[in-house]
């Protein structure tokens, strides 16, 4: 958290990354940055450091603001700001009507499978206009059937606690997931891996969704995973030892 008060030398604003205004507190939006220790760009990189380095707000002139690639939200009297994630991994829904953050996804997962699944190798991502999800699955014989449970559980979790409709879910082997080394996911390359069918996958699942709706209301959904039509999913096991 950074208060706004404390240093009078840094403008920071939250802004719509598509129309380049501010939003109102309580918007979330990129969070951009104005100071005097501003860098002045990429060396060798002109078209782009013109585009992250010198941002400027529509109708105002002269200040020029860093694009953070942050997205955060200004809340409360003292005007905090909160960051929320990265605008890279957010997925957007239902044609750019409401979007999502990928960690959101991906701990509802999680959670559904815990005892199954490897804490923090998961990866949440829209491709082919559907949501996705890649997750490692901890090391051990399981057969088919489990795989076709933990499948279902992944998305009837992410429904009940994000209102989000999965349309694929693919297993991998523990150590698939690309990461950073530090440890983070490197969710853009995952992304990529996926499309291009470059993941060890162990069992895959489709859930034949319509593209144009992945947003759904969470209330119709009974805590028991009532009201959830799994019966046309389209699931493809691949014989490959987890080992």
């Amino acid at each position: 958290m950074l208060s706004f008060e404390e240093e009078e030398d840094i403008s920071i604003i939250i802004v719509n990354e598509e129309t380049f205004e501010p939003v109102e507190d309580g918007v979330e939006g990129e969070i951009w940055v104005s100071s005097s220790s501003n860098a002045v760009g990429y060396l060798g990189y002109p078209s782009l450091t013109r585009e992250i380095f010198n941002a400027r707000l529509i109708g105002v002139t002269g200040l020029r603001f860093i694009r953070t690639g942050d997205r955060g939200v200004i809340k409360g009297e003292d005007r905090y700001l909160y960051v929320t994630g990265r605008s890279s991994d957010v997925i957007i829904i239902d044609n750019h009507r409401e979007n999502i953050h990928s960690h959101y996804l991906e701990t509802a997962a999680y959670r559904s499978n815990a005892e199954h699944l490897r804490g923090g190798c998961i990866a949440a991502f829209a491709l082919a206009k559907m949501a996705v999800v890649v997750a490692e699955v901890q090391k051990g014989g399981r057969d088919g059937g489990c795989f076709r449970r933990i499948c279902e559980g992944i998305r009837e979790g992410v429904m009940r606690e994000e209102g989000v409709r999965v349309g694929r879910v693919m297993l991998v082997k523990s150590g698939s997931l690309p990461k950073t080394s530090s440890g983070k996911l490197r969710r853009f390359l995952a992304k990529e891996m996926a499309a291009r069918g470059r993941f060890q996958v162990v069992y895959e699942a489709w859930f034949e969704e319509p593209v144009e709706n992945l947003k759904v209301n969470v209330e119709e959904i009974g805590e028991d995973g009532e009201g959830l039509e799994l019966a046309g999913a389209r699931h493809r096991l691949q014989l490959q030892s987890l080992m």
